[in-house]
Formats: C-alpha cells, structure tokens, sequence
C-alpha cells in the first residue's frame, strides 16, 4: 500500500493503538524495501482522543463533510460582505450543524467502544467551528487525519448568530459603506479636478501653440517685407539709372538734329555756291 492507504488506516484505529500500529507499519515498509515510505510514516504522530474523535467523524460521515465546508464559504463570504441578514440565517444553520455534527461523532465514538465526555465533546466543536472559519482547517479536517485538535482564529463568526454581533457587523457595513461613498466622492473631486488641470494645460498648450504661430507669421511677413524693400530699391536704382540714359539719349537727339540742320545749311550753301560757279562759267 500507498502512503496515504497506509495512513488512513493509522489514523482509524484508536489513539491508543496508534503507534505500535505505526511501528509495524515502518517495520513493513523498510522490509519491503520501501525506505521512503518508512521514513514518512515514521514521521505520522499519534492523535489527540479529540483528533480522533473529528477523524471518525469525517470517515464515517462523509456525506457531511462537503455540507460543512460549504457553509463555512457562505460564512465567511457573509462576513467579508458585512451582509448581518445573511449571517444571522447562516450562524443559526452554523451552531446547529455544529452541535449535530459533535453529538454525531460522540455517538460513533460510543458506537466504537470509546465513548468520550463533554470535554472532548468540546473539542470536536472547536474544531468544527475553526473548518468553518479557515479552508486550510477545511482541507485538514476532511483528510481524516488530524493529530491535535483545530482552533478558530479570533473574530471568526461564531458568534455571528448573537444579536449584538449582527447589529455590530451592521454598523460596520453601514460605515464601510460611508467611507466607500466618502472615498467616491473624494475620488470624483480628484478626477474632477484632474480634467480641470488637463483642460487648463490643453487651453495653454492652444495659446502657446497659436502664439508661435503668430510669430512665425509675423516673421514670415517681416521677410516678405524686407524683400519688397529690396526690390523697390533695386527697381529705383533701376529706374534712377534708365532716366539719366534717357536724358543722355535727349541730348544726344538734339545734338544729332543741330548737326543735322548744320549740314543742310552746309548743303544748302554749297548748292547755291556751285549753281552761282556754273553760271559764270564761260560758253564753251
């Protein structure tokens, strides 16, 4: 067998049989050769009248063990929650499980030859409330293996069903709710303030944006403005140059019409001087 075959029948016996048990079970295994496993079971510790008691519970009722565990997830789901309603129709459920499931198992504790008092009675019902109060507990517990009983760690539900638990767990709900609202609002004012800083930081982004380019326009229609300075200098210069060519060129026109009229006159004077030579020409 297996280790977990071989420790399921440890711990089904009675604890006063538990460890001669576990002995020739490691006598066994090292025979076998099986060292490993020795060395595991040798390591298993005898349980608890109270851990055996919870172990027979769990491996002759093992149709109540998902039950249990199941209300102990509504539990502390309720608990989480703050939800008092739940919780007062859960801890009602929860404390007559409970008492159920610890007469049941002094019953088969009875049934097998070892009856137990009400101080391993109470016991049973610590640990039952503590698998209630912790999966981890849960996970023991229903191995069927327990060596010592489970405890509940302090503010578990227990006491859920008591009415001044419930009117406190009430009036925790009621101020986690306002702290939640408190928290929204301060939230909203936060985001509200955010997108007011956003939209500031945008708006100035626009301004500078738009000032940058009103300057690069300004800069833009300066150059434009020094260049057609540029050219209506060059144009005058230009123009300055063509009227001193022009007054050159009218001086030059009636210096050419003066010499022109000079040499008709000297045409005209040389005409009549010839006609007058031909008429004193003697006849031939």
């Amino acid at each position: 067998m297996g280790f977990d075959e071989v420790a399921d029948e440890l711990y089904r016996g009675p604890p006063e049989e538990f460890t001669a048990a576990r002995d020739a079970a490691v006598r066994a295994a090292r025979k076998a050769g099986e060292r490993r496993l020795a060395a595991e079971l040798k390591e298993l510790r005898r349980p608890t009248r109270a851990a055996w008691v919870s172990n027979v519970l769990v491996r002759e009722r093992p149709e109540e063990v998902g039950p249990l565990v199941e209300l102990g997830e509504a539990l502390r789901r309720a608990q989480a929650e703050l939800d008092g309603a739940q919780l007062r129709e859960l801890g009602a459920r929860q404390h007559a499980v409970v008492a159920a499931m610890a007469q049941e198992a002094g019953r088969l504790a009875s049934a097998a030859g070892r009856p137990v008092g009400d101080d391993v009675l109470e016991e049973v019902r610590r640990t039952l409330h503590a698998v209630l109060a912790d999966p981890e507990a849960a996970r023991r517990w229903a191995e069927g293996r327990l060596v010592r009983p489970l405890r509940a760690e302090a503010g578990f539900p227990a006491v859920a069903a008591e009415p001044g638990a419930v009117r406190d767990l009430d009036a925790a709900r009621d101020r986690r709710r306002a702290r939640e609202a408190r928290a929204g609002r301060r939230e909203a004012e936060r985001r509200a303030a955010e997108e007011r800083r956003a939209e500031r930081e945008r708006r100035k982004g626009e301004e500078r944006r738009a000032a940058k380019d009103a300057e690069r326009a300004v800069a833009a229609r300066r150059a434009e403005l020094e260049t057609a300075r540029e050219r209506l200098a060059g144009a005058r210069e230009r123009a300055g140059a063509l009227a001193d060519e022009l007054a050159a060129a009218r001086e030059a026109v009636a210096a050419a019409e003066e010499a022109e009229w000079a040499a008709r006159a000297a045409v005209g004077d040389a005409e009549r001087a010839a006609r007058r030579a031909e008429r004193r020409r003697p006849p031939g």
